[in-house]
């Protein structure tokens, strides 16, 4: 066989000037060469960083298993009609007819296509779901902004309750899921965005608003657009104590105490019985605090940017001097009535890719075992799970035994109520780190 040779070609085309451009063509295959190339966005992955997602996978998904959550996976492909109307997902999904005639796109969220799973597959509900995956998803971004087009997502959903002790388990389980990947100096903000509903109806209904106002604030604060607030909470005619309101609303940041700011800040201008979401966040940001890692949770209400389906706790995971989330979640009860199967649900997804990014740079250079086949140092395993708390076991005689849905290890039910909910939690932190699959079921008396 002969040698590769090079041959190169001159080609005249004409400038828009008029001038002759001689343009060399270089047909020697390299590595350069974009035939064998990889779309813009996407990219391949080396066995040393393979290795780390393939381990951090394993443990998240080893604490998702133990709190109960079972796994399921949707289609690469779904209709472009079950996005439902969702202008941000429809906008960045890869879209391409097949030979049925069907308008089809590459997945670009998980949440819409798992609800439509379960209004498929799993209802009626008898009890509430627990369901978790780890699926690529694939959005269309714009060139200029040099963003990956498929990313991993390892996320959880939780189905048919809502509720202080379902958002509770939200964030505490997403805490969780960052420990054990190897992540330190994390924090998880998260916020109510329907208690900025609740202010923006009272101001339309008193204060000077309008429906177009009202949307034209849910979709800056979406954007992140906060000098359009502040553009918007100044519109002629508004009642200039809303327009503050709205202000320092999307300022409002800090520990659970700031849910009593915000009580102080809407109670002069919302109805009381608008309000009942304020009971909720103060309780689900005190049992965060209290059962989850230190200093990781605070009320932030700077995170609702995210998508319009969710109704109510919204959530973001930062890594220090990171502006990009590791994971993003919330409430999202009127998903499911799209599909004909009304229920509450919340959960979260993890970006596998910044995960990793983030370890991998936070890894200390200390000498690792070789790896059997190069014997390269391996990246350092994550922590493992937070050990057992040494508290007396104060829910001892109202756990009972369930079998898994699977039917293979049995799950451990924990029934409480809002009022024992801080022990039901510590207790359940106790079984997982023995090994034990957990759930929390809440009782309403």
């Amino acid at each position: 066989m002969e040698p590769l040779k090079q041959s190169r070609k001159k080609r005249k085309l004409n400038s828009s000037n008029g001038k002759k451009l001689i343009v060399t063509l270089n047909s020697k295959t390299n590595k350069n060469n974009s035939s064998l190339g990889i779309p813009r966005g996407f990219r391949d992955i080396l066995p040393v960083e393979a290795r780390l997602r393939e381990r951090i996978t394993n443990r998240v998904q080893t604490v998702f298993d133990l709190w109960g959550y079972e796994p399921v996976e949707t289609p690469t492909l779904e209709f472009v009609r079950t996005l439902q109307g969702e202008r941000d997902l429809e906008s960045a999904s890869f879209r391409l007819l097949d030979t049925d005639g069907d308008l089809l796109c590459l997945r670009p969220d998980v949440t819409i296509p798992l609800a439509r799973l379960v209004a498929m597959r799993l209802t009626p509900l008898a009890e509430p779901l627990r369901l978790r995956y780890r699926q690529t998803v694939f959005r269309e971004e714009a060139a200029l902004r040099a963003e990956s087009r498929a990313f991993t997502q390892i996320g959880i959903e939780y189905i048919g309750e809502s509720g202080i002790l379902a958002d509770a388990e939200i964030l505490l389980l997403l805490g969780e899921a960052l420990k054990v990947s190897g992540l330190e100096g994390f924090t998880i903000a998260f916020c109510d965005v329907s208690a900025l509903r609740a202010l923006l109806q009272a101001c339309q209904e008193n204060g000077g608003g309008t429906a177009d106002w009202t949307e034209q604030v849910l979709l800056a604060c979406h954007r992140s657009d906060f000098v359009e607030v502040d553009r918007l909470s100044r519109t002629p005619g508004l009642d200039s104590a809303y327009g503050q309101a709205l202000r320092l609303f999307v300022n409002l940041n800090g520990g659970w105490e700031a849910a009593l700011e915000l009580r102080q800040l809407l109670s002069p201008l919302v109805a009381p019985e608008n309000l009942s979401m304020l009971d909720s966040l103060e309780k689900t940001a005190w049992l965060a605090e209290n059962c989850g890692p230190a200093g990781v949770y605070r009320i932030d209400f700077s995170v609702m940017s995210a998508f319009s389906y969710y109704t109510g706790l919204i959530c973001a995971a930062y890594a220090p001097g990171i502006g990009t989330p590791l994971a993003r979640g919330g409430r999202y009860d009127t998903t499911l009535a799209n599909f004909g199967a009304a229920a509450p649900a919340a959960g979260f997804a993890l970006n596998l890719e910044r995960v990793v990014t983030q370890v991998m740079a936070a890894a200390t250079p200390t000498p690792q075992e070789p790896t059997a086949l190069t014997g390269a140092a391996a990246p350092a395993a994550p922590a493992d799970p937070i050990n057992p708390t040494t508290r007396p076991d104060p829910l001892s005689g109202i756990t009972t035994l369930i079998a898994d849905l699977s039917g293979a290890a049995a799950v451990e039910v924990i029934e409480t109520d809002a009022n024992e909910a801080d022990l039901a939690l510590r207790r359940a932190s106790q079984l997982r780190a023995q090994g034990q699959r957990v759930i929390i079921r809440e009782v309403r008396r």
